[in-house]
């Protein structure tokens, strides 16, 4: 289907200033993180640094008692979509399997599948800092960003020397290992909220290139293969993280993340929201702004994008499904905390922040603030910083068109929430893929770093859960759209959105029948 763009209102032609201190700040994070100050002292010091460290069976097995305690005790959605026998069972086995000395490299996707089961995509994993560290200074990456298709890999992006390997080309293995093995394996190593295979591989396509240095412990050359009329080897040399990231961001540039576009042939506005994460006077501005063209052009038919929002603020999403509601409604229900802030375990918390938290809890329980409620604390909505739990109500004039939201497997935390809300009040048409977060809810809003006290390895651990408030049946543990569209192997090698292609084919049908 052919359209004409004709406008693309980006948040910098409202505020320049604030997208060019963003722009400044984001790429100072990028270029310290591949280089990391570069200073001597810092060089030095890492250059004695031993990444093949082993660590003895003791002290992988300590670790591993020290990170389920944690689980147990804090993590208040340890088991929404797995069981007590379940989860114990998976410990059992992993623990019982450690009977050989580990590289940090080797535990760590040892101990993985432990997370893994809990299903919850706000706990994660980091390397320890020296190994980060050392990691982005000396050691080198995969050179080929890949795409997922119905469980078969293709190239992406072909950073590598090599200019024959292109856009595309299915990879059927990597150093001798097959494909289908690989995804097997990685899908113990990445997870979304509950039982969703799809947002898994989503998120293994996300982290393939780190799982693939990882499990072959970085080395100086990969072997692909790939699927051709006669089958072809290729031998590709990896890239230092600085190089990578410059021909990355030189193919990939820093954009602003809230952008409204406008199809002026389809009378359509397209609202793009890859995050929720900005301060709450520049959503509320940009989001005001763009509703306002909306209106003065006298739009009829607006796409919301948060396919590629990991989420944010909470609050945002009500204050943007305010705009096209049609009766007052709540996005969250209820916060819950299952931890006790006494308990000695939380020694172990390395950043400074969740132990103000676990103060700030324990005079919630001591004042009778937060009640307790099957054995969970219920925290009470004044204590809740923003708006999220109170109702929202439609805006005055607000937009009363047509409305389609575009998820997907990477729409998480606030986003799936925002979806969630769109789905139960059934205020817009949905398109896309189920949602990485849930539906019902997710557990983040406050968390703490543990890091395991051998191997320095550091785990993202929440501590609230935040449950939506829905009614309506949904058929998975995410949001599922009322048009699911996939993409295809035709349209990726085309670049052709296939969400967005088949929605304004929808518009398009839509308009004909008015005529």
């Amino acid at each position: 289907m052919n359209f004409q763009v004709i406008k693309v209102y980006r948040y910098g032609d409202i505020n320049n200033k604030t997208m060019q201190t963003r722009k400044l700040a984001l790429y100072l994070t990028i270029l310290l993180t591949f280089t990391f100050f570069d200073s001597n002292s810092q060089t030095d010091s890492l250059a004695n640094f031993d990444f093949n460290k082993k660590y003895t069976i003791e002290q992988q097995r300590y670790d591993l008692i020290i990170l389920k305690e944690v689980l147990q005790k804090a993590h208040p959605g340890i088991y929404w979509y797995t069981t007590k026998e379940k989860f114990e069972k998976k410990y059992d086995s992993l623990y019982k399997n450690i009977i050989s000395e580990k590289t940090e490299s080797q535990f760590l996707l040892h101990i993985l599948p432990l997370l893994e089961e809990i299903h919850c995509s706000h706990t994660y994993w980091r390397l320890s800092e020296d190994l980060e560290k050392y990691k982005t200074t000396y050691l080198k990456r995969f050179p080929v960003n890949v795409k997922i298709i119905d469980k078969k890999i293709y190239v992406k992006d072909n950073f590598s020397s090599d200019t024959t390997i292109h856009v595309g080309q299915e990879i059927t293995s990597i150093n001798g290992c097959k494909i289908s093995n690989l995804l097997s394996m990685f899908s113990q190593f990445s997870w979304a909220d509950g039982i969703n295979k799809d947002a898994q591989l989503s998120l293994v396509e996300a982290q393939f290139k780190t799982l693939l240095e990882l499990y072959f412990n970085f080395p100086n050359n990969y072997k692909i293969t790939f699927a051709e009329p006669n089958t072809k080897v290729k031998q590709v040399s990896p890239l230092s993280f600085e190089e990578y990231g410059n021909k990355y961001y030189a193919k990939y540039p820093i954009s602003n993340p809230r952008r409204v576009t406008f199809i002026d042939s389809l009378n359509t506005a397209v609202l793009t929201y890859d995050d929720f994460m900005c301060d709450s006077t520049e959503f509320v501005q940009f989001t005001n702004e763009s509703f306002k063209l909306i209106r003065d052009k006298g739009i009829n038919n607006l796409i919301i994008d948060v396919r590629k929002n990991f989420g944010g603020a909470g609050e945002y999403g009500g204050y943007l499904i305010s705009n096209f509601a049609k009766k007052e409604f709540n996005v969250y229900d209820h916060l819950e905390v299952t931890l006790n802030p006494k308990d000695t375990i939380f020694k172990f918390i390395s950043n400074p922040y969740p132990k103000n938290l676990l103060g700030e809890i324990q005079t919630y329980l001591d004042s009778g603030k937060i009640k307790k409620v099957k054995n969970v604390y219920w925290l009470d909505k004044s204590l809740y910083i923003g708006t999220a739990l109170q109702p929202f109500k439609p805006y005055p004039n607000n937009f009363n068109g047509k409305v389609y939201v575009l998820i997907g497997n990477r729409s998480f935390s606030a986003a799936s929430d925002f979806a969630s809300s769109v789905y139960n009040n059934k205020v817009a048409v949905l398109v896309g893929q189920t949602t990485g977060g849930g539906y019902k809810g997710n557990t983040s809003e406050a968390d703490f770093e543990l890091k395991l006290p051998n191997s320095k390895i550091r785990i993202r651990v929440p501590v609230k859960r935040c449950l939506t408030s829905v009614s309506r049946a949904c058929s998975s543990d995410g949001v599922v759209p009322d048009y699911i569209v996939k993409p295809n192997l035709n349209d990726f090698k085309k670049g052709i959105d296939s969400e967005m292609t088949f929605t304004l084919d929808l518009i398009k049908k839509q308009k004909s029948k008015q005529k």
